[in-house]
C-alpha cells in the first residue's frame, strides 16, 4: 500500500491496512477492500508456475521456505505482516523498482524482476524469523 487507510477482507478475515502494508494473496483466495480514504496500491500478480519456471535461478536457501510455501501459509493471511525500519523503505524501493522496470521491459521473463520478488519474500522470511525469535524469548 502506497497510501490510504481502510479494511482488507481476506478469506473471511478482516484486517485494517495503511500505507506501507504488504499482503500475500495466493491464487484461489477471496479478498476485497473496503476503502475509507483514497487508496493507492500496487499489486504484483504471477502464475503458480512463475517461481517453478525460475527455480534454476533460486539460491539454495529458497529450496526450503520457498515463495510458494509462504504464499500457501494460511496463518500468514490471518495476521498483519508488521514491517518496520529499515524493511519498510526497502519494500517501497523494491516495489518502485518493479514498477519502473515494467514500463520498459516484460517483467514476466526477467531475471531482474525475479530477484526483486525474491528480495520481498526474503524480507518476509526474515520478519517471520525475528517474530518467532521474540515469541520464544517471552
Amino acid at each position: 500500500m502506497h497510501s490510504g487507510r481502510s479494511i482488507h477482507h481476506l478469506n473471511n478475515h478482516i484486517m485494517p491496512y495503511e500505507a506501507g502494508d504488504l499482503f500475500l494473496i495466493a491464487p484461489r483466495e477471496f479478498h476485497s477492500f473496503t476503502m475509507e480514504t483514497m487508496t493507492h496500491f500496487t499489486y504484483i500478480k504471477f502464475t503458480e508456475s512463475y517461481f517453478e519456471s525460475k527455480r534454476h535461478l533460486a539460491p539454495d536457501e529458497f529450496k526450503i521456505g520457498s515463495p510458494e510455501i509462504l504464499m500457501e501459509m494460511k496463518w500468514l493471511k490471518e495476521v498483519k505482516i508488521c514491517i518496520g525500519e529499515p524493511c519498510n523503505n526497502i519494500l517501497k524501493s523494491t516495489v518502485n523498482n518493479l514498477i519502473a522496470y515494467s514500463q520498459h521491459k516484460n517483467i514476466g521473463a526477467s531475471p531482474i524482476a525475479y530477484y526483486q520478488l525474491l528480495s520481498i519474500f526474503g524480507m518476509i522470511r526474515e520478519i517471520l524469523k525475528d517474530r518467532n525469535t521474540s515469541v520464544h524469548k517471552e
